[in-house]
């Protein structure tokens, strides 16, 4: 990664990010989008299912109750009537069966037609039996129905519970996959959220340390370069000043010489205002750094509503479950109330006919069994009362079963709009991240134009170094008596010389930090000094320290030259590839 530059290295944090966000984005459309199916299916396709199932049983109650009535009744007027009933009942059976086996899947059709084909050898028996009371042997049509008929009615009723108890459990696994599938898409959800906040932050953080370090380093060897200018500047100013008490030859040199040395002062003070800049805004870009990781806490408080919305949903689902139950459990009531209707009715049909039968071989004597009519009308008025409440009964199923339904759809709609606001904030901070991050960009591109600034002022130092070298030059040419001041003038010109292609250096592994690419190629700078005039016998002395040449102040001061290593630009700034720069 050290060959990459700034804008490189924080795209890298920003896909990061913006991978994360994205990612969790499409996690919880997917999760909303499946629960929304999930209930869909649930208030539409099962619920029409048991609907039909639930009209289908009560149509075939109350065939069987018309066929009872049909034997029973002994006019022939309510025999026609009471079998059109029957009838009708039979179609309405017939009518809810076709419906139900064109809405369930191919594992309910087979048994279906199985419904199907035992309810139509009901209706056989039922027409048989029919036709048997109309020619007056309602005895053998009861017992016909009584036997066969209800052994077939009883495996309906059991086939058709069977029905809706099975899309009941279809329900049941519905939620609890929808409940599967919440949960892994939350655990993975979180997961990733986690996984790109670490990587992104560590990315940023240490992008962040390593440009710091580089640039204080890079600041710190400026400023040391311009002080050691500074300090051999002072030596030319001194030596210049020797010189001018020997002639006025050289008053114009050392004007000039002057002049050059203040314009290279305020070159080394553009510069060092540079660096300070250049600082100030590296810090800039840690706090920014900072700022996009709050934003980011931010981004995961809102992915967290998305998953508390999303248990609304699976909460509501159970609700729905619960109130399905409420409806089988009116739906059993109603088969309790057909029941006592049936035996009612049952009862009934038995004792008037033991009244005629009692009526007509008593004769006159017949009005003793007016106790029996009497109980007859009783028994008659149960079963109005029953009708009536099976009635009431059924018209409150089917208007709770309807609202039941409504309001489910209702909920998850609401539900769905809900997460789909979360959504957008996520969204919308996500966006902040970005305009964030964008502001660290810039930070770091106000950096690159300081250095810039730097480079050019650099650039300048050299030009008025070369103007010194030309006024030192002249001086040589004045005197021989002055030679060795001369020769120490020059050695401390060579000395800026040098500085200056050591902040050269400087500026360029501080560009290469900052735009990324080859390590600098610029060869380091060698120093050489001549050796003094014989004439002035030259006394050996120590070299001074840090390469400062000490200029004396008199011309009977006797002079030596100071020994100067050779200095490289990576001794004074160090490369990328350098110990110190190995985490960059």
């Amino acid at each position: 990664m050290k060959n990459l530059s700034i804008n490189a290295k924080f795209s890298i944090v920003i896909a990061v990010f913006v991978m994360t966000v994205f990612g969790v984005f499409s996690l919880g459309l997917y999760n909303v989008a499946k629960v929304k199916e999930s209930g869909r299916y649930i208030a539409e396709e099962v619920t029409e299912r048991r609907l039909l199932t639930n009209r289908t049983l009560l149509a075939m109650y109350q065939a069987t109750v018309d066929q009872r009535d049909l034997i029973m009744v002994k006019d022939h007027a309510a025999k026609l009537k009471t079998h059109e009933e029957m009838k009708k009942s039979v179609a309405d059976a017939k009518d809810n069966l076709s419906k139900l086996k064109a809405k369930v899947d191919s594992e309910h059709t087979e048994r279906v037609g199985k419904v199907s084909a035992d309810f139509d050898r009901w209706v056989d028996l039922a027409e048989k039996a029919a036709a048997m009371s109309e020619t007056g042997k309602s005895d053998e049509a009861y017992v016909l129905m009584a036997s066969e008929g209800d052994v077939i009615n009883n495996r309906l009723e059991a086939e058709l519970l069977d029905l809706m108890k099975s899309f009941s459990q279809i329900v049941i696994d519905s939620i609890k996959a929808d409940q599967v599938s919440y949960e892994s898409s939350r655990n993975f959800g979180i997961a990733l959220s986690l996984f790109g906040l670490l990587i992104g932050s560590t990315l940023a953080v240490l992008i962040s340390r390593s440009i710091t370090r580089s640039i204080d380093a890079m600041v710190q060897t400026l400023s040391d370069s311009a002080n050691q200018i500074a300090s051999a500047s002072q030596q030319i100013s001194g030596s210049a000043a020797g010189l001018a008490e020997t002639a006025s030859t050289q008053a114009s040199s050392l004007e000039e010489t002057s002049s050059a040395i203040e314009e290279m002062n305020s070159m080394v003070g553009r510069n060092a205002q540079a660096a300070r800049e250049s600082t100030a805004i590296a810090k800039g870009g840690l706090e920014s750094a900072v700022r996009g990781q709050k934003v980011v806490q931010a981004m995961m408080t809102s992915m967290d509503e998305i998953n508390l919305a999303n248990k609304e949903v699976m909460r509501q689902t159970n609700e729905s479950n619960q109130k399905f139950a409420e409806i089988v459990q009116v739906i059993h009531a109603i088969g309790n109330k057909t029941k006592v209707i049936n035996e009612i009715v049952f009862q009934t049909k038995l004792l008037s006919f033991n009244a005629s039968v009692e009526a007509a071989r008593a004769g006159e004597h017949g009005k003793g069994f007016a106790v029996v009519a009497e109980e007859v009308g009783n028994l008659a008025q149960m079963s109005g009362n029953a009708a009536k409440d099976i009635t009431a009964l059924l018209d409150g199923s089917i208007e709770k079963v309807q609202s039941i339904i409504n309001e489910s759809k209702t909920q998850v709609e609401r539900i769905v709009l809900e997460n789909a606001r979360k959504v957008e904030s996520g969204t919308k901070i996500a966006s902040e991240c970005r305009d964030v991050l964008t502001d660290i960009v810039q930070g770091i591109t106000s950096v690159s134009r300081m250095v810039e600034t730097v480079a050019e002022a650099s650039d300048e130092q050299a030009r008025g170094i070369n103007e010194i070298n030309r006024a030192i030059n002249q001086l040589d040419q004045v005197t021989q008596q002055n030679a060795s001041t001369s020769e120490e003038a020059a050695s401390a010109s060579e000395e800026l010389s040098a500085q200056a292609g050591n902040m050269k250096l400087a500026v360029t592994s501080l560009e290469h930090i900052v735009r990324g690419g080859q390590a600098s190629t610029v060869a380091p700078v060698e120093l050489t000094v001549k050796p003094l005039a014989a004439a002035h016998k030259p006394v050996a002395q120590k070299p001074a320290k840090n390469n400062v040449i000490r200029i004396g102040q008199s011309k009977s001061t006797q002079y030596s030259a100071p020994t100067l290593s050779r200095v490289s630009g990576s001794d004074i700034v160090p490369s990328e590839d350098d110990s110190r720069f190995k985490d960059i």
